[in-house]
């Protein structure tokens, strides 16, 4: 088990010490090849037209929950009030 631990941390130890030498060229060569063997989907552009919908539907959402807390209300000042 020792043997193995041992071996992964020469490796590892290696690896940072290449990295560590390597020319800006090469780096920049290698952090490109990373970046397209990651392929990220691209982020969609919002429109302000859908940001307007939104908001729309949320003052029209929050209408109704006025006019319902309103009559909610109504209706308990109702029975407290008899």
């Amino acid at each position: 088990m020792k043997k193995k631990q041992i071996e992964a941390d020469k490796a590892s130890g290696e690896e940072v010490r290449r990295k560590a030498c390597e020319k800006l060229g090469e780096t920049s060569k290698r952090k490109m090849e990373e970046e397209a063997a990651e392929v990220k989907p691209r982020k969609s552009r919002r429109y302000g037209s859908d940001t307007i919908e939104f908001l729309g539907e949320k003052v029209k959402q929050d209408i109704a929950i006025r006019k319902a807390e309103v009559r909610r209300k109504e209706r308990e000042e109702e029975r407290h009030g008899r």
